[in-house]
């Protein structure tokens, strides 16, 4: 038979029973069959009929057979069996029912960068089990080789070309890198020496596709692939992902360095990475330079070579002092081709140059900043002395009035001209100097929160609602705040991380006031006559007495509770106001019951790291809640699973999972159970279920999927102080039997349910 027809047909082993053929590659075939002697459905791979008279294919094939039978882990296919029969050269292999990461990213384009970790951590566990027990390198990580079973378990597969380390294989490299050109390590290409860092190497790319969707050097031919992996780059994941965070970038940066030397060593440091990132913390350093990696990181993601003071405000320039190798203001250019010598001529040019433009700055800092202020070069004399520094009052600030609060607007007077809108917080001066953080992540949040804030100051001088640039600033404020509450489990007692947070959901605020149009500002003013307050939190937080039981004190919603109109253009905004309406009343007033009991154990006001402790989890990194009723920046949440306290009362279905919401100085006022996949039958009555209701879930502000009968049932309890909301969302695209996909109950004190539609009417 010729090898053409063999290739094709299936073949004839002495106890399997082949059942069909799963895929074909340039060296092999994989068959589906059953082993009749143990009844059980296996994989069976046979060398290509075209590759049987080469010796040395024969042999990598025996090897690779090998190397993977000693192999005794949950995530790597296992061999079962090695062959010859008539011509032909096999081995079996568990059979994994499912499909690989590389159908399922053809499936669902990218996956969340929550899953790519646990991801990420399964297979490099695997790698660093063969790596030290059997110095066993893969050599062929791709999403083709990572299979996903039904039961959710991940497994590496297709260990052709893996090795021992030790002298490089003869094949010719257009043979050993076929079919993996996109995934494959610089050093691979130029034929050295392979160890586990190539496989760190493939995947990182591996981890950037799952991430962006994107292939690695996608639509080039092969010669410009092999071409790209030595010399060019690939965008920044952070920018082409929503919200991923920095710490992502600066994982695949490491594992993707051009020069082995600049990865991770082993996989043991590539573990160490992913669990600081699993606990808000960024990769370990050091980090590869500009142009060093395939991955290239935008500048504003990276740290840079120079000193600098740091300007971080809102509520009034904070200056941040950051330490000499971690100023973000001058980063290389994008591509170095080559880094060329300097001449000693043209370096002491440069340098005179250099000295030129310090002094220039230094004259310009003296008569721009000292010259009419004299206090404040009494102020440098005494950093220097190592002396208390007071903050200066200056002539001006001793003549500027206190502003008073203008008194609430009478009801009834909707037509009366709004009170003057008072000065963007953003905008206003003053400075600080809270201390210093050498932390890359922390540099990035730092620099895009100042782009940001100049961008706004410079808005403000001439605004223009219909700007194009609000919503591309809007999205950066939030970015820069993601990135703070991802630090502040790290950061310093020195640097308030919290607050700069804090100071960019007040930013993106403003920008979002700054979209309206002035018809609209004068509604929102005159209906809800709140006023700016200076601080962050509606109402100074009287102090309390602990051992009252009838203490109450003030929850703080930060900025956005008295600045931020309601979002009139979302959906769900009208449906919260009828359900809250049933079971609350609008008012201002925040203060609520210290200890109140809202599920279980769990008690107002206290604190999120209390509450973590009561659910045996450990505190994770603030999540601002997005639903329209929650103002951005004011309420914060922290899913974690419920356990025991999944339970909601007799006859009721459990909850894996529950969320922790809390205000925005980490008190929790308010838990929401959740059941993503929740089992049959229905809740409630299918007759109570409507197509009017178009929100599945108010604290994440998720709504219904267009596609198929979606319908959504929403009802309000009341209790003893405490209000209930509970939601169930099915599919009824088969009436008589409609499917579950969605149960909440979001349990609220009175007093947060009467702020929240207060928040909601005052804008409509």
């Amino acid at each position: 038979m010729e090898p053409d027809a063999r290739l094709s047909a299936p073949p004839e082993l002495p106890g399997y029973d082949i059942l069909q053929r799963l895929g074909t590659g340039g060296t092999s075939t994989v068959w589906l069959a059953r082993q009749i002697s143990l009844d059980r459905v296996v994989a069976i791979k046979i060398l290509s009929p075209r590759l049987l008279a080469d010796r040395s294919a024969r042999d990598q094939f025996k090897e690779e057979a090998r190397a993977a039978a000693k192999i005794s882990n949950s995530s790597i296919v296992s061999v079962l069996d090695f062959g010859e029969h008539d011509g032909w050269l096999f081995y079996v292999m568990e059979y994994v029912e499912g499909t690989n990461l590389s159908d399922w990213i053809h499936q669902n384009q990218r996956m969340a960068h929550g899953q790519v970790l646990k991801l990420a951590e399964i297979i490099a566990t695997a790698l660093d089990i063969i790596w030290r027990e059997a110095s066993l390198i893969h050599c062929d990580i791709k999403p083709g080789n990572i299979l996903i079973g039904k039961d959710g378990a991940i497994k590496i597969t297709d260990l052709g070309l893996a090795r021992v380390v030790g002298p490089t294989s003869p094949h010719s490299i257009s043979e050993n890198i076929e079919g993996t050109p996109s995934y494959i390590a610089p050093e691979q290409i130029e034929g050295r020496e392979p160890d586990c860092r190539c496989d760190i190497y493939s995947l990182g790319l591996t981890l950037y596709h799952v991430l962006t969707g994107n292939p690695p050097f996608e639509g080039r031919s092969l010669e410009d692939i092999l071409d790209a992996q030595q010399s060019d780059y690939l965008p920044d994941p952070c920018e082409l992902v929503p919200r991923l965070p920095v710490s992502y970038g600066w994982l695949l940066a490491k594992m993707t360095a051009k020069d082995p030397a600049k990865r991770q060593q082993s996989w043991t440091e590539v573990l160490k990475d992913i669990h600081q990132i699993k606990a808000g913390r960024s990769p370990l350093p050091p980090y590869p330079g500009d142009d060093e990696s395939t991955i290239l990181l935008n500048p504003r993601h990276r740290p840079s070579a120079r000193a600098s003071t740091l300007n971080l405000s809102i509520a009034g320039k904070k200056v941040i002092t950051v330490s000499a190798a971690q100023s973000p203001l001058v980063s290389k250019p994008k591509r170095v081709s080559a880094s060329a010598a300097s001449s000693s001529r043209g370096g002491c040019l440069r340098f005179f140059l250099f000295l030129l433009f310090l002094g220039a700055v230094g004259a310009g800092i003296w008569y721009f900043a000292f010259r009419e202020h004299p206090e404040r070069v009494e102020q440098l004399k005494a950093i220097f002395r190592g002396a208390p520094v007071t903050p200066a009052v200056t002539p001006a600030q001793k003549a500027q009035p206190v502003e008073a609060e203008a008194p609430p607007a009478e009801p009834g007077t909707t037509e009366a001209e709004p009170p003057a809108e008072p000065e963007p917080a953003s905008a206003r001066t003053g400075t600080i100097t809270p201390g210093a953080w050498n932390h890359p992540g922390f540099i990035q949040a730092a620099t895009l929160f100042n782009d940001t804030l100049t961008a706004y100051q410079q808005h403000v001088q001439s605004p223009d609602p219909a700007d194009s640039a609000l919503p591309g600033l809007i999205a950066d404020a939030q970015y820069a705040a993601v990135l703070f509450e991802i630090l502040r489990i790290d950061a310093p007692p020195d640097v308030p991380v919290t607050l700069y947070a804090n100071q960019c959901y007040r930013l993106g605020n403003d920008l979002r006031l700054a979209r309206m149009t002035p018809e609209n500002k004068k509604k929102y003013y005159t209906l809800a006559p709140k006023q700016r307050h200076p601080d962050l939190a509606p109402y100074p937080t009287p102090d309390y007495d602990p051992a009252d039981p009838f203490a109450q004190r003030h929850a703080q919603y930060g900025y956005a509770w008295d600045t931020l109109p309601s979002p009139t253009d979302r959906p769900e905004t009208g449906e919260f106001i009828m359900l809250l309406s049933a079971i609350a009343k609008p008012s201002a007033d925040t203060r609520l019951q210290v200890g109140q009991y809202l599920h279980g154990p769990l008690r107002t006001f206290m604190s999120l790291a209390d509450a973590c402790k009561i659910l045996r989890v450990t505190p994770e990194a603030r999540i601002p809640i997005e639903g329209a009723p929650f103002p951005y920046g004011g309420f914060f949440q922290q899913t974690c699973v419920a356990g025991r306290l999944g339970a909601i009362g007799p006859g009721q279905p459990t909850y894996p999972y529950l969320r922790l919401i809390t205000d925005s100085e980490d008190g929790l006022i308010a838990v929401q159970l959740f059941d993503e996949k929740p089992s049959p039958p229905l809740q409630s009555s299918p007759f109570s279920f409507s197509h009017a209701s178009q929100i599945m879930d108010f604290v994440t502000g998720r709504v219904l999927p267009d596609k198929g009968d979606i319908r959504a049932f929403h009802n309000t309890l009341r209790g003893e102080g405490t209000l209930r909301i509970d939601s169930e969302v099915a599919d009824f695209s088969n009436e008589a039997n409609p499917v579950p996909l969605f149960r909440s109950v979001l349990l609220l004190p009175e007093p947060i349910a009467n702020n929240l539609l207060y928040h909601l009417l005052g804008g409509t």
